[in-house]
């Protein structure tokens, strides 16, 4: 049995669509730890959802890569969030993002209000 690890997920996703260029970003930081790791990507979608998917996509990975068991996730996507916490359905395409819920003893996701993410919404835009 693996000991337990904590730890809280930031993710948000931007789209430009004049170009459809989109980033999405996470930021994972260890509960009682100055420790953080984040991750971002860039790729083409003219769809806001896409870009957030991506990056709670992301996020999971890396949360997963780093053993994390615990997992409370941040985003101020309502849609994401509430898929997120099996409350809506994820679009089929994005349905492997349940398994890698799955790989965790216990997550919980939050909406933030836009304003309160703004970190890890730069780190999107910027990507």
């Amino acid at each position: 049995m693996r000991p337990e690890q904590h730890a809280t997920l930031t993710i948000d996703g931007s789209v430009n669509h004049l170009t459809n260029q989109a980033g999405a970003a996470a930021v994972l930081k260890l509960v009682d730890s100055p420790t953080q790791y984040s991750i971002s990507d860039t790729f083409e979608t003219s769809k806001s959802s896409d870009a957030e998917l991506r990056a709670l996509e992301l996020g999971l990975h890396l949360a997963s890569k780093h053993q994390i068991t615990h997992l409370i996730i941040y985003g101020d996507s309502q849609s994401v969030t509430d898929a997120a916490n099996g409350h809506a359905r994820f679009p089929k395409h994005y349905e492997h993002i349940i398994n890698l819920l799955e790989k965790f003893e216990d997550t919980h996701a939050i909406h933030l209000p836009r304003k309160e993410n703004t970190s890890v919404d730069l780190f999107a835009r910027l990507a």
